[in-house]
């Protein structure tokens, strides 16, 4: 039933992915709580990190069909092959499915060549892969594109001006927010675990926290910027570094 739950969300996301993130998406829609949004949420990050070999598996078994369904049923056969294909799990309603039950013998592609093998392992597109390759190895690539692959932590940075990154932990803690501080930048808190959604604490509303990112906290280390230096960011937008 679960794999229904998610096809109707993913269903849902993709119809609005060009305006918000997954995880607003997640925060914003799904009703569940407990353990089953933690579940449904792990199904979304996986369907989504590795559609593109979920696709290519479903149209190698399905051929034409795969293009032929509804939108939500192919998803739903999206579904199915990533419990399958990344969790070792045949779902039990897979096998009551007259139309999709040939999923149930999916295996993983074989790759046509080195490029496509790591295609295959990161669900990146072959041509982000061809062009990483002018600058690393094949093996570097594979690593990089699997490191982002994964569900990044929640990090906050702290205003100075206001609070001390301990005085921040102490605060959140009390909001049912768990951090500790950040090994490589004491500036930053990690979240841990949390029962409150960060956007209703005391601090976040008063402006005295920021999510960020650790990568978007370490461009800025990197860059070093003096005071009288001029920064242009023209790497997304809308930008908080």
């Amino acid at each position: 039933m679960i794999e229904n739950t998610v096809a109707g969300y993913l269903a849902k996301f993709f119809r609005v992915m060009d305006s918000i993130s997954l995880k607003n998406f997640t925060r914003k829609f799904i009703r569940e709580k407990g353990r089953k949004r933690k579940r449904i949420q792990a199904l979304l990050y996986g369907v989504v990190t590795y559609y593109l070999v979920l696709e290519r598996v479903a149209k190698t078994i399905l051929g034409v069909k795969f293009d032929k369904l509804s939108y939500r049923k192919k998803f739903l056969a999206l579904t199915y092959l990533y419990r399958i294909l990344y969790q070792s799990i045949i779902p039990q309603d897979l096998k009551k499915d007259v139309l999709l039950k040939p999923l149930v013998r999916a295996t993983f592609p074989e790759p046509e060549d080195e490029i496509d093998g790591v295609v295959i392992k990161t669900s990146f597109p072959r041509w982000v892969v061809e062009k990483l390759s002018n600058y690393m190895s094949l093996r570097e690539v594979e690593e990089l594109l699997m490191a982002m692959n994964k569900r990044q932590p929640t990090y906050i940075l702290v205003d100075p001006l206001k609070y001390s990154a301990e005085e921040a932990a102490d605060y959140l803690k009390i909001e049912g927010v768990e951090t500790e501080i950040d090994k490589d930048f004491p500036e930053l808190l990690k979240i841990v675990r949390t029962r409150k959604s960060l956007h209703k604490t005391y601090m976040y509303k008063e402006g005295s926290i920021l999510p960020i990112s650790k990568a978007s906290f370490a461009v800025v280390k990197a860059l070093n910027p003096r005071a009288g230096d001029t920064v242009l960011d023209a790497c997304a937008a809308p930008g908080v570094k």
